[in-house]
C-alpha cells in the first residue's frame, strides 16, 4: 500500500491506483471469435501460424499481418481471434477494432471539428489496432495519408497492426 501524509501530518494507507484504462474500443471485440473457434484446415494453415506468432510476439513477428482473403473465408474472425488473445495474455494492452469505414468517418469528423491531433493520439497510443476491410480505403487519398501516419508510428514503437482486406494490395 501507498501512504501519503494527511493533513494533520499522520501517514494514511491511500488506495492503489487502478491501472490506465485502454481507449474506447469502438466495436468491441467479439468473444465467441476465438483461435479455438476458428476453422483450421489446409487453406488457412499459413494465417493461422502467422496469427499465433503475432499472439506470442506482438509488435516484432509479421507486423503488420495482413490476412487477405475471399469473401467469408474466416479474416473476420481470425483479426478478433488475435485481437482476443493478445488481451487475454495482457489485460492492459490498448486495443482497437475498426472497420476502415469508420475509421474514414471518425477521420472526416476530426477534420470537421478541427481535431485532428485527438485523432491521431486516439490511434497512435495504441498497442494492437485491427482494422477490417483495408480495402474501403482505396480512393481515399488523405484517409489513406492519415493511415501512413498512424502505420508508422505504430510499427516505429514495435506496436502491433493487423489489417483484412478482400482484394489484392495493389499501388
Amino acid at each position: 500500500p501507498l501512504l501519503e501524509p494527511t493533513a494533520a501530518g499522520q501517514a494514511a494507507v491511500a488506495a492503489p491506483k487502478a491501472p490506465p484504462s485502454p481507449p474506447a474500443t469502438g466495436v468491441t471485440l467479439r468473444t465467441d471469435l476465438t483461435l479455438d473457434s476458428f476453422v483450421h484446415g489446409k487453406a488457412n494453415q499459413i494465417a493461422i501460424s502467422a496469427a499465433l506468432q503475432v499472439v506470442e510476439q506482438p509488435g516484432t513477428a509479421y507486423n503488420p499481418l495482413f490476412l487477405y482473403g475471399g469473401v467469408g473465408l474466416g479474416k473476420t474472425h481470425l483479426l478478433h481471434a488475435v485481437g482476443n488473445a493478445i488481451c487475454e495474455r495482457n489485460p492492459r494492452t490498448r486495443v482497437r477494432y475498426v472497420q476502415s469505414q469508420e475509421y474514414f468517418d471518425e477521420m472526416v469528423r476530426a477534420i470537421q471539428r478541427k481535431t485532428p491531433q485527438e485523432f491521431k493520439q486516439k490511434y497512435q497510443q495504441l498497442d494492437l489496432l485491427l482494422i477490417d476491410d483495408i480495402q474501403f480505403l482505396s480512393g481515399k487519398e488523405r484517409t489513406q495519408e492519415e493511415f501512413f501516419y498512424t502505420f508508422e508510428s505504430l510499427i516505429s514503437e514495435r506496436k502491433q497492426l493487423v489489417i483484412t482486406s478482400d482484394t489484392y494490395p495493389r499501388d
